[in-house]
This record gives C-alpha cells, sequence and structure tokens, in this order.
C-alpha cells in the first residue's frame, strides 16, 4: 500500500506554524476542506496523511485517496506522481489517526501532528 504524505500548502510550504487547512469536528469524524501541494506519490496513493489544524491543534488524518470529494491532480513538469490535491468537505471518521504511537488512536486525540510528522515520517 502506497500512502502519500500532504503536508504543503501554496503561500506557507510545510512549516507546521503556517499550516492553514483545517478539520473541523462533526458528528463522528472531521470534515477537510483546503488543497495541499506539492504531494508526492499522490497518483499512486491508496491513502493520504494529511497535515491539518483540528480544536486541539496540528493533527495527521489518514484519508482514503478514492474518497467523495478528494480530487487528485498531477502537476506538469513531474514525472513521478506529484499532484495537487483538494479536499472537498471530505469526511473523515474517528479515529483519524495512522500511528499508535505517539497518539491514542482508541481515542481519536488530535493534536500531535507536529510530532508525529516529525519523528515517524521521513
Amino acid at each position: 500500500m502506497v500512502l502519500a504524505l500532504a503536508a504543503t500548502e501554496a503561500n506557507y510550504g510545510w512549516s507546521p506554524e503556517k499550516v492553514r487547512m483545517e478539520a473541523r469536528r462533526e458528528g463522528g469524524g472531521h470534515v477537510l476542506s483546503g488543497t495541499k501541494l506539492f504531494v508526492h506519490d499522490a497518483m499512486f496513493a491508496a491513502d493520504l496523511l494529511v497535515l491539518a489544524r483540528t480544536g486541539a491543534g496540528l493533527s495527521l488524518l489518514r484519508v482514503d485517496a478514492r474518497a467523495a470529494g478528494v480530487a487528485v491532480r498531477p502537476l506538469a513538469g513531474f514525472l513521478s506522481g506529484i499532484a495537487e490535491v483538494t479536499f472537498d468537505k471530505v469526511q473523515v471518521p474517528v479515529p483519524v489517526h495512522p500511528f499508535d504511537h505517539p497518539v491514542n488512536v482508541e481515542s481519536g486525540e488530535s493534536g500531535l501532528g507536529v510530532a508525529v510528522r516529525v519523528t515517524e515520517v521521513p
């Protein structure tokens, strides 16, 4: 299975303190809207790990790349599957986190996306 990390945003880069994409809590999960750029392997990914702001801070949300509202568009000039990914009111169920550590998967705890991004994803 291929996972693609979606962290970079237009005009902001991937710098954690500048992430603007929000995942608002709704019902039993989150609703994700916005765009990520330069997502490596997005064209081939089964799932996307999306860095977004939640009520508790930054979180990594695992999103099915084929979910309703997800649009993957290849960027011209890149042959390695690099793409722009747009999320239009994508429903993301809880738990939303792809790792057992350091995030509590049972509770769907939010706010540890930067810790996971720095320690778990090269």
